[in-house]
């Protein structure tokens, strides 16, 4: 554990106040635990694992406490406020920053700006809760006969205790001239005089020529009660017999036993008051809601406490957000919120896959949606079933790809002759067989085919298989190579020969075919004349004998 002055201990940080070294300027910075922490001004660091960056400073406020990347409390100073009545805020790590509802500025309660009369200034400025500022009339003028200047307190309800009278000119109040008809002299109200009673009560008038009568009464009295965290509102304060009083306890304060904040006590006859005792005691709002699937953390149940409310993991409220802050209000109720349910964090629709058939379309939080391809597919990283889970931020925590189409290779070798075309698809069929002079490892005779089928692995099964060298086919040793290079050269030239002579023979023959069909064509071309002759000589003569 640190020994320096904590705030609250976690993950090896002490979180001080900046009162405590001189060097820190700002509330909830972070010094390293050791003996160092408490001598020295150590170096602030961020533990990279943070969400949330260190507390920020809130001017005239004190961090009270601290939950890392949860919450932060800071509470005003005394008689400051970060507006009207509320002297402590909460901060809410929110997406790597420090949220909060209200302005995080520590400010001093004050009351409205006077609007002073005529003839009227003022002498001091202050306008702050609990301090009275001084008012004067301007030379020649004044408030009544030998009355220059008032004071006017700024009660806890940031209003003031009564109105700034008018200033008159001072001859016209001494002498009384005649043009009194034209000008209207105002006393204002008198001041209050103690164990006195006071005719006409209440007030009629305050204007010139009106009388005023004061009768003491020694010892008819009620003794002026004592109200912690309560204030007198009655002006002016008389305690006589038949005089009330009229209490209001503080912000945050009511009355002991009832919801009102104010109470009237009226002296008796018998010198005593005729109501109970008046005291003030602190709002208590009590335990704060209960939210299914939430938990509820607060300090205290007074006013003005903050209470958060977390849902658990895997819920959010309908408007996204996890965590909610209510109040304690001066009523002595909580803050009432619309959105008090959390619900359960879903995830977009199923993301859809292609050629991959689902296990379920449930996209609640924790939900596992698993993949599994159809026969002859695959993922590209050749699985066949990929799942994915809903996580408590609302998103997949992983991208699916489509399946795709399940392609065995084809081997590269240049000892195998293949005997078909194939696509390499799951299920498709290969055909191959070894060139002249190879067989397969496991065959004694060349000239064999062998099938492969492309399988669920996008391999070919059985196995394609290389062809070797048979035994029985010569093959010419190293040492002969050059020899059976030359030889192989004159075989080459040699069969070259051979067929042009072979082609020249085959083209003589047929010349000569050519030839003895065009004789035998003109001999019986002849033939035919010379039978065609006789004929007409025969014919020619026999019509000479007839003749």
């Amino acid at each position: 554990m640190c020994d320096c002055f904590l705030l609250e201990f976690e993950y090896g940080i002490c979180v001080v106040p900046p009162y405590k070294y001189s060097i820190i300027q700002m509330a909830g910075v972070e010094i390293p635990c050791g003996d160092e922490a408490t001598t020295s001004s150590s170096p602030c660091f961020k533990p990279s694992s943070w969400q949330c960056p260190p507390p920020p400073y809130v001017a005239n406020a004190l961090l009270i406490d601290y939950k890392k990347d949860v919450w932060l409390f800071y509470e005003c100073l005394a008689d400051y406020y970060f507006h009207e009545t509320l002297q402590q805020i909460a901060f809410i790590c929110s997406q790597h920053e420090w949220n909060s509802s209200d302005i995080a500025k520590c400010s001093p309660r004050v009351c409205p700006q006077l609007s002073l009369p005529a003839h009227v200034e003022e002498v001091s400025t202050t306008t702050m809760v609990g301090q009275v500022k001084e008012i004067r009339c301007e030379e020649g003028y004044w408030f009544r006969k030998g009355v220059f200047s008032m004071q006017i307190r700024c009660l806890a309800n940031q209003k003031w205790n009564r109105e700034p009278s008018k200033c008159y000119l001072s001859a016209i109040v001494l002498t009384f001239i005649s043009s009194y008809d034209t000008i209207v002299v105002d006393c204002g109200d008198p001041a209050p005089v103690l164990n006195a009673n006071m005719e006409p009560y209440p007030l009629l008038s305050t204007t010139w020529k009106t009388m005023l009568t004061f009768t003491c009464h020694p010892g008819t009295r009620c003794p002026l009660p004592s109200t912690p965290n309560a204030e007198i509102t009655t002006n002016p304060i008389i305690t006589d017999r038949g005089y009330s009083l009229t209490y209001t306890c503080l912000p945050g304060y009511l009355i002991t036993g009832s919801n009102a904040s104010s109470a009237t006590i009226r002296c008796g006859s018998n010198d005593l008051w005729i109501s109970p005792a008046i005291a003030c005691t602190e709002v208590d709002c009590g335990q704060p809601m209960s939210v299914p699937f939430a938990t509820t953390s607060y300090r205290s149940s007074l006013y003005p406490n903050i209470a958060i409310i977390s849902c658990a993991v895997g819920y959010a409220f309908p408007d996204g957000t996890r965590t909610k802050t209510v109040k304690c209000l001066e009523s002595g109720n909580w803050e009432e919120t619309v959105q008090t349910s959390c619900e359960v964090i879903t995830c977009r629709a199923v993301p859809f896959v292609r050629q991959a058939v689902l296990s379920t379309f449930d996209h609640a939080y924790n939900s596992v949606v698993i993949y599994q391809c159809k026969r002859g597919f695959w993922y590209p990283d050749k699985t066949k079933e990929l799942s994915i889970r809903c996580n408590e931020s609302g998103l997949w925590n992983s991208t699916v790809e489509d399946c795709v189409e399940i392609r065995c290779r084809l081997p590269s070798w240049s000892t195998i002759t293949y005997l078909n075309e194939t696509s390499g698809r799951f299920g498709s069929e290969l055909f191959y067989s070894c060139p002249h002079g190879m067989l397969f490892p496991n065959d004694t005779q060349s000239n064999q085919s062998k099938r492969a089928i492309c399988n669920e692995n996008g391999a070919w099964a059985p196995a394609v298989e290389s062809c070797v060298n048979s035994p029985s086919f010569y093959q010419v040793p190293p040492e002969e190579a050059p020899h059976a290079a030359a030889l192989g050269s004159v075989a080459i030239t040699t069969t070259v020969s051979l067929f042009g002579c072979i082609c020249f023979i085959d083209l003589a023959t047929m010349a000569l075919k050519v030839i003895t069909k065009e004789k035998h064509h003109n001999r019986r071309k002849h033939k035919n004349k010379t039978k065609k002759g006789k004929s007409r000589r025969k014919r020619k003569s026999k019509k000479t004998e007839v003749k």
